[in-house]
């Protein structure tokens, strides 16, 4: 089914087509259960929020904070410069099927944040960026500018279940000083499978710190790491501090965490560079910090990803599997409720994993009959379980009249088939790469 694209506003930075009911953003850490996600709505603060009804697939992309640039070398050193800049975090971008009522958890990376410069006395490494993993702190340095805190990595979650997408924060930059500093290192950034994805990093590795703090010395704080799941590889590397000890070298930048998604995200795209910049040290103020991460979703309503009723009969409905399932993803049970105008009801179950089944009922003719469908699917490695959105078809014998799905219409919802929505969620991700390569 085409897609009607609708052009909307989402912020003086972001343009969306909405093939759906909209664009959620979203900053900080889950609080108390609110209604429905909103649609066309921007959120300042993390937040946990229920799918809209009549909604059964979203298109999404987690996009975690940028380092925290290098602070300044001290003016004894030479004309003033800043240390090197943070990195960007990495972005995610994927469509996700879910279930009528399930709950998203979302948390939002900040930005990690400048060293502190320095002034001719010991300086502070910059503070690392909250998030679900936190980044690593920056290294202090002498005479050199404090390294850069790593970028807080943005997670979304589909509650009770093992969804996870986690983006890994940028590596802050390392502080400035003789003999110079690197930037955040994104070079060894990498997705990872789901399984890892299930716990956040609580330490992502913070910069190494000049040791001794000699007065005289010219040398600048590591960056911190980006914030990123547990056991990463990132986590066992460090942004070196500045070393005057042959081979003398300046400070390293931080590593950018790396990134984890559930198998159950569709149509994945992922880029180590993503789309929140890390800090760039021009002269700023110490603390500066890095620009935040967020998280857009775009719900929509797929008919392809519901059962559907083939045949009603005295004995029983004939379902088939919905066409389009997420990878690993089966059919467990088939449940259907049938009524007639008189008020009587008649339900039965029939088990997957075929892709059709004849769920048996005592269903008399002369009648007319409103049977539904729901599916329930599993996936058999991870456990976790979807429900589709109910079907219904009438009958009286031997016709069948199908129906639309039963669902709660939502203001401005546009019906996507499975490929534009697949096509919308790659969209997604590399549109930011295009944007980023215009002047």
């Amino acid at each position: 089914m085409k897609l009607t694209p609708a052009r909307r506003r989402a912020s003086a930075r972001y343009r969306w087509l909405s093939c759906a009911t909209g664009l959620l953003l979203v900053g900080a850490a889950p609080q108390v259960l609110a209604a429905d996600c909103e649609n066309l709505s921007f959120y300042t603060a993390t937040t946990r929020c229920e799918v809209p009804k009549g909604m059964n697939i979203a298109n999404i992309r987690v996009d975690a904070a940028g380092g925290g640039a290098g602070g300044m070398h001290a003016s004894s050193l030479g004309p003033p410069d800043g240390g090197s800049a943070g990195a960007h975090g990495s972005t995610i971008a994927g469509a996700v099927q879910l279930s009528p009522g399930d709950v998203m958890e979302l948390w939002i990376g900040a930005g990690g944040q400048q060293g502190d410069n320095a002034s001719g006395t010991p300086t502070a490494g910059g503070s690392a960026g909250a998030g679900y993993g936190p980044g690593g702190a920056g290294g202090g340095g002498a005479q050199g500018g404090g390294g850069g805190g790593g970028g807080g990595a943005s997670s979304l979650h589909i509650a009770d279940s093992a969804m996870w997408v986690r983006a890994g924060g940028g590596g802050g930059g390392g502080g400035g000083g003789s003999p110079g500093s690197t930037a955040g290192d994104t070079s060894l950034s990498h997705l990872s499978a789901s399984e890892p994805c299930l716990t956040a990093a609580s330490a992502a590795g913070d910069g190494g710190a000049v040791d001794p703090l000699t007065a005289n010395g010219a040398s600048g704080g590591g960056g911190g790491n980006g914030g990123t799941y547990r056991n990463a590889p990132s986590t066992h590397r460090q942004g070196a501090a500045a070393s005057t000890v042959l081979p003398a070298h300046g400070a390293e930048g931080g590593f950018t965490g790396d990134s984890c998604a559930s198998n159950r995200v569709e149509a994945l795209f992922y880029e180590a560079v993503g789309n929140a910049a890390g800090g760039n040290n021009a002269n700023a103020a110490s603390r500066k910090a890095a620009e935040a991460g967020s998280i857009f979703l775009i719900f929509a309503f797929d008919p392809d990803r519901t059962a559907m009723i083939a045949a009603i009969s005295a004995t029983g409905v004939v379902v088939q599997q919905p066409t389009a399932m997420p990878p690993g993803f089966e059919v467990s049970t088939y449940q259907v409720t049938c009524t007639n105008a008189a008020g009587g009801s008649v339900s039965g179950t029939a088990p997957g994993p075929s892709t059709s089944a004849h769920v048996p009922m005592a269903l008399p003719g002369g009648q007319l009959w409103t049977c539904e469908v729901i599916a329930t699917l599993i996936d058999p490695v991870s456990g976790d379980t979807l429900h589709t959105i109910a079907t219904t078809a009438q009958s009286n014998h031997p016709t069948i009249t199908p129906r639309t799905p039963a669902r709660v219409p939502v203001a401005g919802a546009a019906v996507a088939a499975s490929a534009g929505v697949l096509a919308m969620a790659a969209w997604m991700g590399l549109r930011r790469r295009r944007a980023k390569t215009q002047p």
